[in-house]
This record gives structure tokens, C-alpha cells and sequence, in this order.
């Protein structure tokens, strides 16, 4: 069962990403999952490999979200099949997290990328203070959310 509630309306988040990544013409943004139908993580995943048959496809998430990965649907499957790059976290100790994914262990990867803080969460929680966030998030998206009045409290 997804979590996350109060997402904004995907056309921003998908606004967002493009003005993000706008400069590197090496990527894409794919908007697959802006319906009104529920998808899954594993079913985006197949998408992907659909999409690029030839490329390894990995996916992203915080050791906050590892820690209950194997609640979330077909999580054995996407373990199986597919890379997962894993971001530190305070208060989540890897080693700990991992006990219960040793045998999908050559699919895990700890990133070494220092992100340790940052989140969704810490962004939208500190949305108002720009020294909190200003290394964080790039400047034309924080304009955009400024001009939208996204996540301001």
C-alpha cells in the first residue's frame, strides 16, 4: 500500500524534473506513471526494461525505505531482477537493514553519494527557509515552486 499522501498534482513534479535535468540531454523525463490508474514499483520497473531492453535498469531509494521494502508489492521479484542504489540515512544502520536481504545482496548497492539528510520530506518540510535547501535543490525548481505556491505552509 503506497504511503505517500498530499502529492502534488503530477504535472508539477513532472515540470520539475525537466527544469532539473534540462541541462544533460542524456536524460529523459518518462511520464508512465502520471494516470489515474495505481502502478506499481515493480510494474514502472518492467516498463522500463520494456522501453530499454539492452540497459541495466536500477532503481533509487533511501535506507529509510529499505528498511520496509519487503511490505511493498513483489518485492522479492524487483530484488531479483533488478539494481537498487541505496542512499545513507540517519538512523538506519545498512548492515542492520540488509540482514533481512542477504540473499539479494549482489542487487544492493550503497551509494557513497553524501545525501545522508536529504529527502522529499526535509525539501518540502524547509521549503521556506532557501539556506536550508539552496544546495540541495536547483534554483529554477525552487522558482517554479515559488511561482506555483507548491508546498508552501
Amino acid at each position: 500500500k503506497y504511503s505517500k499522501r498530499g502529492l502534488i498534482e503530477a504535472r508539477h513534479r513532472i515540470n520539475m524534473i525537466e527544469l532539473a535535468i534540462k541541462p544533460d540531454k542524456r536524460k529523459i523525463v518518462d511520464n508512465s506513471e502520471c494516470t489515474d490508474e495505481v502502478r506499481y514499483t515493480y510494474e514502472t520497473l518492467n516498463h522500463m526494461k520494456k522501453l530499454y531492453p539492452d540497459d541495466e535498469i536500477y532503481f533509487v531509494l533511501g535506507l529509510d525505505n529499505l528498511d520496509w521494502f519487503d511490505e511493498w508489492r513483489e518485492y522479492d521479484y524487483m530484488l531479483e531482477n533488478y539494481k537498487f542504489l541505496v542512499i545513507k540515512r540517519d538512523g538506519f544502520d545498512f548492515d542492520e537493514v540488509m540482514k533481512k536481504y542477504e540473499k539479494y545482496k549482489d542487487n544492493i548497492i550503497l551509494t557513497d553519494l553524501p545525501m545522508d539528510n536529504v529527502s522529499s520530506t526535509y525539501i518540502r518540510e524547509n521549503i521556506n527557509d532557501k539556506d536550508k535547501i539552496k544546495e540541495i535543490i536547483d534554483e529554477k525548481v525552487y522558482e517554479y515552486i515559488r511561482e506555483n505556491e507548491l508546498y508552501i505552509k
